[in-house]
């Protein structure tokens, strides 16, 4: 028996327990706590809902999850830490717009590649931000602000809750594709913002759809349109499309491994999260949150992903928004 065909025996028994150890890990799966990290801060919406998918899949894993909310640099240093952690399963991250979409779009470098260092799971659903005004403000919807801001001598002020946020670029959006004449005013946080509008001291706000949907429905401010997804909590306020914007994108809360996790516990992980966004009662509490279940298979979210980060892209340099 020469040296090379022992070596290639060797080589050939290597690569089949290799392989047995994956299919023992895939159905021993989970034998310990998964960690659930979060680019997102304690107490705010995007932390309910993974709170809420995270508790939905351990009961059909037969498992348990943990939470590690890691904020900071827009999510982008919670994304980071989910990239570089072990592809063994026990860690998982949710991505939303900031960390995985609008972040890639607007700073020239990141220690991630939102796209090619994940394992797609799935997405979890879509939601929309809204565009906002005072009740005192002459527009009922977005054509009205659009005529409204270019009957002024000066840029119409709209703000929102941070320079390079999803807000500031969907602002942008109207500014680039229906002549809106408008002066961006970030503010440090949502309730900065809602302060400011409740005491008059801004008109226009683009603000996220959990933290509009009460104020709204209480008469409080006024709703004049969505960038991304119909809402169930406001069915009639328009989108963008609606009201005659070319622009269309879903915003999406996506579920991510780092990359390279084996097949076995990607499929086991798909299978727990669609089965719990069928579940009724996890959907009607997604919809309170402002978010419509909208699964997405691993192959899908990728390409969606992929084409989102591009779209993204374009919107933010044709701005030159530039990271603070």
């Amino acid at each position: 028996m020469t040296k090379t065909f022992k070596l290639s025996r060797v080589l050939a028994g290597l690569v089949m327990l290799a392989s047995v150890a994956a299919l023992a890990q895939g159905k021993d799966y989970p034998h310990r706590p998964i960690k659930l990290l979060l680019p997102l801060s304690a107490g705010s919406g995007g932390d309910a809902l993974g709170r809420l998918v995270a508790e939905a899949m351990g009961k059909r894993l037969n498992g348990s999850f943990f939470v590690e909310n890691r904020v900071g640099a827009g999510g982008t240093i919670g994304a980071a830490q989910a990239a570089k952690s072990p592809s063994d399963g026990y860690t998982i991250t949710m991505g939303g717009m900031t960390s995985h979409i609008i972040a890639p779009a607007v700073y020239a470098k990141l220690p991630y590649d939102p796209v090619k260092d994940f394992t797609q799971i799935g997405r979890i659903g879509t939601a929309g931000v809204v565009v906002v005004s005072t009740m005192a403000f002459p527009a009922k919807d977005l054509k009205g602000l659009v005529a409204h801001s270019k009957t002024l001598d000066k840029p119409l002020q709209y703000a929102t809750w941070g320079h390079g946020s999803t807000g500031h670029l969907c602002g942008e959006v109207m500014v680039q594709k229906a002549g809106a004449k408008f002066d961006h005013i970030p503010f440090k946080s949502s309730s900065d913002l809602v302060t400011g509008l409740l005491g008059n001291h801004i008109n226009v706000a683009v603000l996220d759809m959990g933290t509009a949907s009460p104020l709204v429905k209480a008469g409080k401010i006024r709703a004049l349109g969505i960038c991304g997804t119909r809402s169930p909590s406001m069915p009639d306020v328009g989108t963008y499309p609606d009201q005659g914007i070319d622009f269309k994108s879903e915003l999406s809360w996506v579920l991510l491994a780092p990359g390279g996790l084996p097949a076995e516990l990607t499929l086991k992980l798909t299978e727990a999260l669609k089965e719990s966004l069928a579940d009724k009662g996890v959907a009607d509490r997604m919809l309170e949150l402002g978010i419509q279940p909208a699964y997405l298979p691993p192959a899908q979210l990728r390409q969606l992903m992929a084409e989102d980060v591009a779209t993204w892209k374009q919107v933010a340099e044709a701005a030159n928004v530039l990271p603070n």
